[in-house]
């Protein structure tokens, strides 16, 4: 509260000085040489009339003098001050403060209808829409690497407290419909249902998806290269439990943290 009272006067006193046409100094200047006139003129009694002369009436004729001074102050700056100062300052404030919230108001309703907009409609110049049709393009030369009728399956795993990752549930979704191949996750090559946290643990890199195949794994390589180009990846040849080349299995091991590259470059820039 008080800033605020501090702020509104500080204001006031800035429009009382501009449309006098003066500045603090210029102001109060005039009142220090009516103050000091007194002085000198009480000294000037002092030496002309004595030290007696001066005495007789030298208070009642000082407090006549400051009475009349604050007075005529009060009465001629009073209602500049009242009206060019605290008036116009509340009145100029509360202008801009509604044209600040119209403006504001307009600015939302245009973010609004932009929101819908991108809710409703790809937006093909946003990244996410390159990062969507490139994915999808990576696993659909995945499934041509494999053949269109050989069977496979994608393993995706999250770490624990990760649930609310941005990217998972895309990045499954663009990986399924572009390879034509179902998804799981460790249980579906034997690992216990106990164990699937311990095996997920296992090897897992902050900020990097690990894609582990088989060496000889067709598709594997080349898709874990594109990958890179999209989310920071690294290749594995190993996996935790035994399937063959020809099974065609990838295991997908999301670390924390993961971003699409065009993402995490931007919160960098930032």
């Amino acid at each position: 509260m008080l800033p605020h009272f501090v702020n509104l006067l500080t204001h006031s006193w800035n429009a009382f000085r501009e449309s006098l046409g003066t500045t603090t100094l210029g102001f109060v200047a005039p009142l220090v040489v009516s103050v000091f006139s007194i002085v000198v003129t009480l000294y000037y009694v002092l030496r002309q009339h004595g030290r007696e002369a001066m005495l007789k009436r030298w208070k009642e004729d000082a407090v006549i003098a400051l009475r009349v001074t604050a007075i005529v102050t009060v009465l001629v700056y009073g209602p500049i001050l009242f009206y060019e100062g605290l008036i116009k300052t509340v009145y100029d404030d509360h202008a801009r403060l509604v044209t600040e919230n119209v403006r504001c108001a307009k600015e939302n309703k245009s973010l609004d209808d932009e929101i819908e907009a991108k809710r409703q409609n790809l937006q093909t110049t946003d990244p996410a829409f390159l990062n969507m049709t490139n994915t999808i393009r990576l696993f659909m030369g995945y499934r041509r690497a494999i053949g269109a009728t050989a069977s496979c399956r994608i393993l995706v795993t999250l770490p624990k407290g990760e649930e609310h990752s941005n990217i998972y549930m895309p990045f499954i979704t663009f990986a399924v419909f572009g390879s034509n191949c179902p998804n799981g996750d460790l249980q579906n090559i034997g690992i216990k249902p106990e164990n699937v946290d311990d095996e997920n643990a296992k090897g897992m890199i902050p900020g990097v998806i690990v894609i582990h195949a088989l060496p000889g794994t067709k598709g594997a390589d080349g898709l874990a290269d594109g990958l890179s180009n999209l989310i920071q990846t690294k290749r594995s040849y190993t996996l935790p439990a035994k399937v063959k080349a020809l099974d065609n299995t990838l295991w997908i091991q999301f670390g924390t943290g993961v971003k699409w590259n065009t993402e995490a470059y931007t919160r960098k820039q930032r």
